[in-house]
């Protein structure tokens, strides 16, 4: 991660990478989401960090302790994405990235590897996109961002056997709409 134009200690730079790489795919799908451009997400996620790196590095220090850092950045992203998007004209590109799946049934991973063994990445995200959206954003928030039930529960404001449904449901119509496919 290159930063031009900002001095950091030691100490704050290696906080900094560490965040980054552990955040920064998480925080490209939240943008995605919201820009529907890779290069809009890139620019989000890039300018979040940048404005880190820049004012609020004991921010960063203070939530790393708490562990409220991952809402914290999601948020962020998430606020530069819609200001980006507004600013910018309405272009759609889907991502190539294999981290786009989603799932269902037994468990997580063989939903997931169900679903990619019969569509590629570009037909699943398609596919994924075209289901209601209380279903396509608790599947995009528990398999994209990897975030519990719980999680989705507190963030969305809403019960824990809801989202659960949510998820059910989804994972439920992937495999139909998949099976449509074949």
């Amino acid at each position: 991660m290159l930063l031009l134009n900002v001095t950091l200690d030691e100490l704050d730079r290696a906080l900094l990478e560490k965040v980054y790489r552990e955040f920064r795919n998480a925080m490209f799908f939240e943008a995605y989401s919201i820009t529907e451009n890779i290069s809009d997400a890139e620019d989000a996620v890039q300018e979040v960090f940048l404005r880190i790196a820049r004012k609020h590095m004991q921010t960063l220090v203070r939530l790393s302790e708490e562990n409220k850092l991952k809402y914290y950045l999601l948020s962020a992203v998430r606020n530069t994405a819609r200001n980006l998007s507004q600013k910018a004209s309405a272009r759609h590109e889907i991502p190539l990235d294999p981290a786009a799946r989603s799932g269902t049934e037994p468990s997580d991973e063989s939903f997931i590897d169900r679903l990619s063994d019969a569509l590629d990445a570009r037909e699943l995200v398609r596919i994924i996109l075209e289901l209601k959206p209380i279903y396509r954003d608790v599947l995009y928030q528990h398999f994209v961002l990897e975030l519990s039930v719980r999680e989705i529960a507190d963030i969305d404001h809403l019960k824990t056997s809801a989202v659960k449904k949510r998820l059910l449901r989804g994972k439920q119509l992937l495999l139909t709409k998949q099976e449509e496919q074949l």
